[in-house]
């Protein structure tokens, strides 16, 4: 189904996907073909492989810091995009193309997250490693901190495709970034986090 040959607007350098038109001119242009193609009472396939197309680098980037592991993120990048698909003709275009479709990941890598075994390192409050840190976090706080922290984005974006309003992901990140500083014995800005040895 998503066949990397024949993407529109991204071409593969070493792995990596690199878009050929800025995020701003796919979203206007996303968002033009879908008005179009609503008013003509047909969304096309053309249009989420495009959509696709432009996001597949990103959601698959979101994906690996959640699961830690590429194969497992292939997955769950196949599997959401498979769910949005099925779903692309109830996207109205009010939200960005990313954001709609980085939705779809963030909820299935969470869901696949849920399902694993946390790691007895997760205990060891000297656990030295940042990433392996990151994992032992509950889902939904790692989510959040991978998006504002490691990805980079902002509250709003990342409460977005976190589907949750922005006091929730902010209060997510937070509890993350304090349950990371203890299990690191670094000094702890954020407050303590009330709940365990899960993050």
């Amino acid at each position: 189904m998503f066949k990397s040959s024949d993407r529109q607007g991204a071409v593969i350098a070493g792995g990596q996907y690199h878009h050929l038109t800025s995020p701003a001119a796919a979203v206007e242009r996303a968002r033009n073909m879908l008005k179009i193609e609503r008013n003509l009472g047909k969304v096309s396939d053309s249009l989420f492989d495009t959509i696709v197309a432009n996001e597949v680098g990103a959601a698959t980037a979101l994906a690996a810091r959640m699961l830690g592991d590429y194969r497992a993120a292939t997955a769950v990048v196949h599997e959401a995009f498979k769910t949005a698909r099925s779903e692309f003709s109830t996207y109205d275009g009010s939200e960005s193309p990313r954001s709609w479709v980085l939705g779809y990941v963030a909820e299935e890598a969470v869901k696949r997250s849920s399902m694993q075994a946390s790691s007895p390192r997760c205990d060891d409050q000297s656990q030295p490693d940042t990433e392996a840190a990151l994992h032992c976090l509950r889902p939904e706080r790692r989510l959040a901190v991978i998006l504002t922290d490691v990805l980079g984005m902002t509250d709003e974006a990342a409460a977005g495709i976190a589907r949750v309003d922005l006091r929730t992901v902010r209060r997510r990140a937070s509890l993350a970034r304090s349950w990371i500083a203890r299990h690191l014995g670094m000094p702890d800005r954020h407050g303590p986090a009330p709940d365990g040895a899960m993050g």
